[in-house]
């Protein structure tokens, strides 16, 4: 029988304070500009850079001074550091970096507002002090107007004119004007350029900005919105010319998923656009990193990706909305949102994952921030930001002490579920996560394989990700993973096709041979483990752990297992559940004076209710209210430790000691249980 207690994680505080472990890392950008040196990430004094945060949304990036100063503390404590600053030109929310109210029309999007230009400066300035950088973004949501100057404004898409924006002069040179006045701007609370700061560590080119799109989509609505679609028609069937290609007379289908020709002629648009924003940047001073997009729609657009200073990608464990969302859990499942790592990511470049999230009101999301950070250390990735922190910023209790909002925008009903910051399922275990990126608790995978592709004008390189994702899921839970374009020198320990056949599976004998083995009776593996033996995900119980020295959790349906990881154990009797401890000192786990054991799995508003779907997913009939409540989690956990004096208290969501678990020490281990007695979502060990 579940049994749900009250905690609310509150907007303007955290329950516990890790800042301390990372007080020499402040103020942001102490160790100089960020750079590029193969596949890592690293400062310019050479400390190698590592990532872990939040994506603030739209109108999140223009709070108050007393907000910014509040929720800069706040991330800190968490151990954040790292914000990118996204959406800042939708004209969905207001403040944006164009308007500051919904009062006078300005029909057009040619300067900053002053307002809001300043309320950005100090969020940059109070993120900066406590040691938390910046990822800026270019365009997103950026609605262009006549009195911009471009035409029929009124008929191309409301989100950047995509994707008319990436050939359009008239549009490109906004944007380049968008970006100069942003880059080149003095903050006078850092009394810097941005370009010059050095917390200042990536800029974005575009976000999910494309000529292709995901086909899923039935039309990607090119066809029919002049005077761009003839223009385009005409740059096409010129550079057709030029390289002896012949067009019949017939109007080209713009959006023609099959004319290999137009899709190499969209690679070239793509990777100009690409290269002279890239260039405008480098000539206004920005030495940072550039960013041209991050997912793969197609091998197309993967292919005008390459040249960038890195990778970067957007991962989900989501589909559908409010009225229609996926509840399924990560620890089970084959293919996951992992295996978009490996198909974005090129070569040996260094990699960050600048959307990630499995939203409310997935019951099982809780697993996902163990899960990817794990997966994202092990994959060598430099970084990861959540998304998203929050859509605004209003600090009233009927907003802050609820999951999920109810907000439409542009007729997307999905929104309100991204918000995370009160989220004790996912960001209640953003400690964990937190440590184990900045401190690298998990080992980088020891092989590496790479995916080889045809090159993208051949007949069979219409490549998906979903194409391949079925035959790498097991890969890349082993091996780090990457892809190898067409002309790419060599650079894996072992490469595979990208189109090895339905049934196959790659096989490293123990003398490290590959062997692609296929079996037409081959049935899919019961048991993942990584090749440094500290990640393993039991799919037939769907039962994830992690077993490294600093940080070791255990998420899924663990409830009735005895999972016994190196120096601890942990029994639990409530069916799903993440239950994950990190110490906060410079020892291990089995040696430390001072650990965080979070206990969390299925979390709710009160009053929540939801049904299920024919389709197998769930709808909310009740989106419920405050307070937020989470299941007590019950299970017996044994750490071994040299240490008679450990005593074990709970830690309610104002940071108060609810109670004193009871403990005993046998055998060389603490033995305690959690979930009875003073049940709480945290819990510290620590040396009395």
């Amino acid at each position: 029988m579940s049994r749900y207690i009250p905690f609310s994680l509150h907007w303007d505080d955290a329950p516990l304070d890790i800042s301390f472990l990372f007080e020499q890392e402040k103020p942001a950008g102490k160790h100089g500009f960020l750079t590029i040196q193969g596949d890592k990430m690293v400062f310019e004094d050479g400390t190698i850079a590592r990532f872990f945060g939040t994506l603030f949304n739209s109108g999140m990036n223009f709070c108050s001074h007393e907000h910014a100063e509040t929720v800069a503390r706040r991330l800190a404590k968490f151990g954040i550091n790292v914000v990118r600053l996204h959406q800042m030109d939708a004209d969905s929310s207001c403040p944006n970096l164009f308007n500051f109210t919904r009062g006078v029309h300005e029909n057009n999007t040619l300067s900053f507002d002053p307002r809001s230009l300043d309320r950005l400066d100090y969020l940059q300035a109070c993120l900066k002090k406590e040691g938390i950088y910046v990822y800026v973004d270019g365009i997103n949501h950026r609605i262009f107007r006549s009195g911009d100057g471009v035409r029929n404004a009124h008929l191309v898409d409301q989100r950047s004119a995509r994707p008319f924006c990436l050939f359009d002069r008239i549009m490109i040179e906004l944007e380049k004007k968008f970006n100069h006045d942003l880059m080149t701007h003095v903050n006078p609370y850092t009394g810097l350029r941005w370009c010059d700061d050095p917390a200042v560590i990536v800029f974005k080119l575009a976000s999910e900005l494309t000529m292709f799109q995901l086909p899923t989509q039935d039309k990607w609505p090119i066809n029919g919105v002049e005077p761009y679609c003839t223009e385009l028609e005409a740059r096409y069937r010129e550079w057709a010319a030029e390289q002896g290609i012949e067009v019949g007379p017939e109007p080209v289908d713009l959006d023609s998923k099959t004319n290999r020709s137009l899709r190499a002629f969209y690679v070239k648009l793509e990777r100009e656009y690409y290269e002279e924003m890239t260039a405008a940047l480098r000539a206004d001073g920005v030495k940072v990193p550039i960013i041209r997009d991050a997912p793969m729609f197609c091998l197309d657009h993967l292919t005008s990706l390459h040249g960038a200073d890195y990778s970067d990608n957007h991962l989900y464990w989501w589909a559908g909305d409010q009225r229609d969302f996926m509840s399924k859990n990560l620890s089970g499942s084959f293919n996951t949102m992992a295996e978009s790592i490996a198909i974005t990511r090129l070569g040996k470049n260094a990699h960050f994952i600048s959307e990630w999230d499995a939203p409310w009101p997935n019951h099982y999301r809780a697993e996902a921030p163990i899960f990817l950070s794990a997966m994202a250390c092990f994959q060598g990735t430099s970084g990861m930001t959540v998304h998203t922190y929050r859509y605004g910023c209003r600090e009233d209790e009927m907003t802050t002490g609820r999951l999920g909002r109810d907000i439409v925008i542009g007729g997307s009903y999905y929104r309100g579920t991204f918000d995370t910051y009160n989220d004790p399922a996912k960001f209640g275990l953003f400690y964990h996560a937190a440590l184990m990126m900045r401190r690298h608790d998990i080992q980088e995978a020891r092989q590496w394989v790479s995916i080889k592709f045809p090159h993208h004008t051949q007949p069979e390189s219409i490549v998906y990700p979903k194409d391949i994702s079925g035959h790498m899921a097991g890969d890349i839970y082993q091996h780090k993973v990457s892809v190898r374009l067409e002309g790419m020198a060599p650079f894996a320990d072992y490469e595979i096709p990208y189109d090895m056949p339905a049934g196959s599976r790659m096989e490293l004998s123990d003398a490290g041979d590959l062997t692609i083995v296929t079996d037409e009776n081959y049935e899919r593996p019961k048991r993942l483990v990584s090749d440094t033996g500290e990640l393993v995900r039991d799919l037939e119980h769907s039962i994830g752990t992690v077993d490294s020295p600093n940080t070791k959790a255990a998420y899924g349906f663990i409830g009735g297992h005895e999972l016994q990881l190196t120096d601890v154990t942990i029994k639990a009797e409530t069916d799903f559940a993440v239950i994950a401890l990190s110490t906060l000192t410079d020892a291990p786990i089995c040696q430390s004076e001072n650990i965080l054991l979070t206990a969390v799995g299925r979390c709710k508003n009160t009053g929540y209710t939801d049904e299920e779907l024919p389709n197998g997913h769930r709808k909310v009939t009740n989106h419920g209210t405050g307070p937020v409540l989470i299941e007590a989690i019950e299970a017996e956990i044994r750490i071994k430790s040299p240490h008679h004096n450990l005593r074990v208290v709970s830690i309610d969501e104002d940071g108060f000691i609810t109670g004193k678990i009871p403990s005993r020490y046998e055998d060389g281990e603490l033995v305690f249980e959690i979930g009875k007695e003073f049940a709480q979502m945290y819990y510290l060990i620590q040396t009395v």
